[in-house]
């Protein structure tokens, strides 16, 4: 029964049996990030019962200085930061160029091999067809020895010849008066 006669005392003041705070609520103390700030002045002057012109002139002069600092500092951040952009621009200009001449450099190089590559592969072909030739006409040569030899004798020279030129690289650059590379 001590559950009923607490729920039977009367509910204190406010508002759906909660109790407000005593009437009037103190001010809570301001807080200001640091001492001298420019909420901490107005704050004091506007609170003192001493509103003297001299205070609002103190309180103004203490606006113009801290927002001469912040355009002070604003100013030096953007210099900076103008420096900062300058140096990045020119060092992206020097990576551009850098990144030109080496792109440059990998077509002339793929450009020189593939001339190279396509010189290569004519002179197979061409060793290959005179190994091909060689093979036909040394074995014809033999065939019509018996005939007529002198055909046959300048079959299997022409053979010999093609044969060799096939082999060696050197015979063939001599026929095809191949330059140096």
């Amino acid at each position: 029964m001590s559950e009923m006669e607490d729920v039977d005392e009367p509910l204190g003041d406010g508002s759906h049996g909660q109790l407000m705070p005593p009437s009037p609520t103190p001010t809570p103390a301001p807080y200001f990030k640091g001492e001298g700030s420019t909420a901490e002045v107005a704050y004091t002057t506007l609170t003192s019962s001493k509103r003297s012109e001299e205070q609002k002139a103190i309180l103004i002069s203490h606006i113009i200085q801290e927002k001469q600092q912040t355009i002070y500092k604003l100013e030096e951040s953007a210099a900076l930061d103008s420096d900062i952009k300058k140096n990045q621009s020119e060092l992206i200009t020097e990576l551009k160029e850098k990144v030109a001449r080496l792109e440059g450099s990998v077509e002339l190089l793929r450009e020189q091999s593939l001339s190279i590559e396509s010189k290569l592969k004519e002179k197979a072909t061409r060793e290959k067809a005179a190994l091909m030739l060689a093979g036909l006409l040394i074995p014809l040569g033999l065939g019509v020895l018996d005939k007529s030899g002198s055909t046959g004798t300048i079959l299997m020279v022409l053979g010999g010849i093609c044969a060799l030129a096939g082999i060696s690289p050197k015979v063939m650059g001599i026929i095809f008066k191949d330059t140096k590379q």
